[in-house]
């Protein structure tokens, strides 16, 4: 009976005060949204500055290994041009009776010759490498995105999101559903028993969509499962929809 009592003392909005309701809501959900990109815009911000450090980090190491090869091959291949001289000043001065020592002396100084040409293409292939690396060096530090972006909006806490008054929380539900939301709503209450139904078990089973096409339908599921409100899985060559988070 108090129950009753309580039920019937209850207020009814009016039209003019749900509007006042609504236009509250949505200003309040506005503002939010503003915060909360303005947040994101210092997270990414944030973010590719930390990028670009790690380019260049990424980018100074390969540097670095490259200074070290190229000084090392450039060190050795002074020393062969310095003993292919020699070799062949000294194949020069061998007498005609000496042949094989001549020709012995030639050899080396051919074959030095032969090292000298594979450090140049050492420090050519050096080269390459560090162009390479420094191309991919940004792409590198991508990598880690997601990971660090996650890391850096820890420090940019998220204002909480405006909660719709229960007299307009339907209109609301609706209207985040977006285009054809009426359908969407009574798909997922059909859907929310948590059983799975294909394209025309959906027909059937929802009286708000037994009288649109199959196709229609199965653009309506289709944007529902691209938005995250239901899943869809293939049983038997058999497109199933589940409301999302049924087992």
């Amino acid at each position: 009976m108090a129950d009753e009592v309580n039920s019937s003392a209850e207020k009814k909005l009016t039209n003019e005060e749900l509007d006042a309701l609504r236009a509250d809501y949505y200003k309040a959900k506005d503002e939010w949204n503003r915060k909360k990109d303005e947040i994101n815009k210092k997270i990414d911000e944030e973010v590719e500055s930390r990028l670009r450090a790690k380019e260049k980090e990424f980018a100074d190491e390969a540097e670095k290994k490259f200074s070290q090869d190229a000084e090392k091959i450039n060190g050795e291949t002074a020393e062969l041009e310095k003993l292919s001289s020699q070799l062949g000043e000294a194949a020069k001065k061998v007498s005609g009776i000496l042949v094989f020592k001549k020709m012995a002396a030639e050899k080396k100084a051919f074959d030095a010759a032969d090292r000298l040409e594979e450090k140049q293409a050492e420090l050519k292939k050096a080269e390459t490498v560090l162009s390479s690396e420094k191309a991919i060096a940004y792409y590198r530090a991508s990598s880690q995105k997601k990971i660090l972006r996650d890391k850096i909006a820890e420090n940019y806490p998220m204002p909480a999101e405006p909660v719709a008054p229960k007299e307009i929380e339907r209109d609301v539900k609706t209207s985040k559903l977006g285009a054809n939301g009426e359908f969407k709503e009574a798909i997922l209450s059909t859907l929310s028993d948590g059983k799975g139904r294909t394209v025309t078990d959906v027909m059937n089973d929802c009286a708000l969509v037994s009288d649109l096409s199959n196709q229609r339908v199965s653009a309506i599921l289709r944007q529902m499962t691209e938005d995250g409100l239901i899943r869809r899985e293939i049983i038997k060559r058999m497109a199933y929809f589940y409301m999302e988070g049924n087992d």
